[in-house]
């Protein structure tokens, strides 16, 4: 009977750590003693306990060799031959843990999977948040090519036309209201946007956005 135990204990974990998929791209946001940054990472799994991948971010680009055990993971990448290494744990589509950037300090991060986008295709509802200010904004967006988009919105700016860019996760899309350039930086991931907005000459702050997913 204990052998029989022992056997499905080690089968249940095996199947644990086999069920971490880490292959995709992975947006990060990081914070750190020397600020923030949102670096994009993707990864292959080439075992259940390895991977590998690349670094794109604004300490450049990089090759990156990773490990996987029980739902703790470790990846680490060189540039100017600085290592950088981060540790921590993933759970499904998200991690979370402690980066350690050599001479330039230490900080947390946190990361989630990019889900398959089926197009930027359709209406989004976003809200711009300056100064504790909330500005919603519908979108109608229309796909050009793999990387460019553009439309036309309405809401607290009035009616205009925007265009954008979208790759590995990364978005962004700027409109004119008034003489002022209203732009958007984050990541998108499925059906939701999120980053920084910048309205030069004016103030910054931060935006969400939702597609709308009724009426398919």
């Amino acid at each position: 009977m204990m052998a029989i135990s022992l056997a499905v204990l080690l089968l249940v974990n095996s199947s644990h750590v086999s069920a971490i998929n880490i292959t995709g791209t992975w947006n990060m946001s990081v914070e750190t003693d020397a600020g923030t940054g949102s670096p994009v990472f993707v990864f292959k799994q080439e075992s259940d306990t390895t991977f590998t991948g690349t670094y794109s971010g604004m300490l450049g680009e990089a090759s990156v060799q990773g490990t996987l055990k029980v739902g703790q993971i470790h990846f680490q990448f060189s540039i100017d031959g600085n290592l950088i290494e981060y540790t921590g744990t993933v759970e499904g589509n998200t991690m979370k843990g402690t980066v350690k950037l050599s001479t330039y300090g230490e900080g947390t991060f946190t990361g989630i999977k990019q889900v398959n986008i089926t197009g930027i295709d359709g209406t989004w509802y976003v809200e711009n948040t300056i100064d504790g200010s909330i500005y919603p904004l519908t979108l109608n967006l229309k796909q050009v090519n793999d990387t460019l988009f553009s439309g036309g919105f309405s809401g607290g700016y009035g009616q205009n036309e925007v265009n954008g860019k979208i790759k590995n996760g990364q978005i962004s899309f700027y409109f004119f209201y008034e003489g002022y350039k209203v732009e958007n930086k984050g990541t998108v991931n499925g059906n939701e946007m999120k980053g920084k907005v910048i309205v030069t000459g004016y103030g910054e702050g931060t935006f969400s956005g939702v597609k709308n997913t009724e009426n398919k």
